[in-house]
């Protein structure tokens, strides 16, 4: 990545800019945080780079989404059974 330190004249270029040169281009918007990320961020990655950071943090979670969500099916699954053999008679819990 490119070293480009932000200073007080590129906010003041982009408050100014209605349409940033670089990155995503935000037709109409107003938002000067939005525009800067524009300008600094997103013209420093190509669309390579971008597609092979996204595929890399979907390598990481989706595993670790696909088994938080087997285990809370499985922990929903086994209470259910419990329940339905007695569990809460046998523990003394209040049904809400």
């Amino acid at each position: 990545m490119p070293d480009h330190k932000t200073d007080a004249s590129d906010i003041a270029h982009v408050q100014e800019d209605e349409n940033p040169e670089h990155g995503i281009k935000h037709h109409g918007s107003r938002d000067v945080a939005l525009k800067l990320v524009d300008m600094v961020v997103a013209a420093d990655f190509t669309q390579e780079e971008d597609r092979s950071t996204a595929r890399r943090i979907d390598m990481v979670l989706v595993p670790v989404m696909f088994v938080s969500f087997a285990f809370q099916y499985m922990d929903k699954a086994c209470l259910t059974g419990a329940a339905l053999f007695g569990i809460l008679t046998d523990l003394e819990l209040a049904q809400m």
